[in-house]
């Protein structure tokens, strides 16, 4: 049985209640009624990501000039470890990536402490493929309570707008574990 997404464990949990207060509502002695039984599980979330709260990482530094319109920057990778102690049994993980949105609306905006302008971050997945903001992944691993699973991923720069400068340049995104 596929384990459902941590929201969807919260619809079916609430639609399974409805269900359960609607039977028990019904008059018994009503002809012709049958009581519904509905039972559920809700499970703590078994699986973390091992650095905890937060993942950082130093991408390489590029001048303005190496970013064209037609395409990110050079590619700094990044590695995500993922743990499932208290996972029962085999676990399938997949990911998504969410965050503020630069303006192309396909890379994460850079923050507000930042000095560059007109650029975003695009992030990659191991085979190299963008990853799309706000979707959930169409890959997913196998990891179980005794294992790790490593998540190897890429972020490059992308030039916006025209006009690039130099200066620091942050971005910040969530990352998801989805549960199938």
């Amino acid at each position: 049985m596929q384990r459902p997404h941590a929201a969807e464990q919260i619809m079916t949990y609430s639609i399974h209640a409805t269900l359960a207060a609607l039977a028990t509502a019904a008059s018994p002695s009503a002809v012709g009624a049958t009581l519904l039984e509905v039972r559920g599980e809700l499970i703590a979330g078994t699986c973390v990501v091992q650095q905890g709260g937060s993942t950082a990482f130093t991408m390489t530094a590029v001048p303005p000039t190496a970013l064209h319109q037609t395409g990110p920057g050079p590619r700094s990778t990044f590695t995500i470890t993922i743990r499932c102690p208290g996972a029962p049994n085999l676990q399938q993980l997949g990911i998504g990536f969410d965050g503020p949105r630069a303006a192309d609306r396909r890379s994460l905006a850079l923050t507000a402490a930042s000095t560059a302008k007109g650029l975003g971050v695009a992030l990659f997945d191991e085979g190299g493929r963008e990853i799309e903001l706000g979707l959930q992944s169409i890959r997913f691993m196998s990891i179980g309570s005794r294992e790790q699973g490593l998540l190897h991923g890429a972020a490059a720069f992308r030039r916006i707008a025209d006009g690039s400068t130099a200066g620091t340049a942050n971005a910040e995104g969530q990352l998801t574990l989805i549960y199938r």
